[in-house]
């Protein structure tokens, strides 16, 4: 039985495009509508395709990550600075204030991690630390003023206090729908023996993420670039590199 826009979003059923434009009149159907607008002004504003921006009115009821990039930079010390940014859009049909995230370092420095906002976010943002363990720091990142339900913007934060010593690698989780995930490391002074990527699906079957792993050398430092595209909520990403004891840098 084919349902109507209304019956498919009671149902819990994803609304396409032509369903967020044509339903009809009552509260959650203006709701739709007001969705549908601002994702066809984000596929004017991003370029999307059709396919691409359907399959984001496919995840009505989400926040989605359009897209996540961290950037990684160790020093000779092995002691790390890392930058998160997060282009999110409020699928949901309520407004979001609040992101809930946590960090976790083998090995670090000092009584806690500092974690602080990127001054290049769109949107106001504050660091709520919830629990604090010597290596890992559960909180949140409050934004102001909150995203309404459509809208996107890019936010970030940044984490000092972690160092890579005896291990190096980096795992990912991902609490939701990202479009497109990107890692980019640099180690100063450090030659690599070698570089694997992991991706792990929600079932927790393994795949190769090799396909889409660049490293090279500028001067003395190390570089790694990872990306990933159309990740699913309980998804992680490894990255894994050995590093040559005692190679000049």
């Amino acid at each position: 039985m084919i349902q109507n826009a209304e019956q498919r979003q009671a149902n819990g059923t994803p609304l396409a495009i032509p369903d967020v434009l044509s339903a009809g009149g009552d509260p959650a159907s203006d709701q739709a509508r007001i969705l549908g607008r601002r994702l066809l002004e984000l596929q004017k504003i991003r370029r999307f395709s059709d396919s691409e921006i359907k399959e984001l009115a496919g995840l009505a009821g989400h926040v989605v990550e359009l897209a996540e990039t961290m950037d990684i930079e160790i020093d000779a010390d092995g002691r790390a600075l890392i930058v998160y940014h997060f282009d999110l859009l409020n699928l949901s049909d309520r407004p979001l204030a609040r992101v809930a995230r946590e960090i976790w370092f083998q090995c670090v420095d000092g009584d806690a991690l500092a974690i602080d906002p990127t001054p290049d976010s769109d949107r106001r943002v504050v660091i709520q630390r919830i629990h604090d363990t010597a290596d890992m720091a559960k909180f949140a990142f409050q934004i102001s003023p909150p995203l309404k339900p459509g809208e996107s913007a890019r936010v970030g934060y940044s984490c000092r206090g972690g160092r890579f010593d005896v291990k190096h690698y980096w795992r990912q989780f991902f609490p939701r729908f990202t479009r497109h995930f990107t890692l980019r490391v640099r180690q100063k002074g450090i030659q690599l023996a070698g570089c694997t990527a992991i991706e792990e699906r929600p079932d927790g079957s393994e795949e190769s993420a090799a396909d889409t792993l660049i490293w090279d050398y500028e001067g003395n430092d190390a570089t790694m670039t990872l990306t990933r595209d159309y990740l699913r909520p309980n998804q992680y990403i490894t990255l894994r590199w050995e590093v040559i004891r005692g190679a000049p840098g």
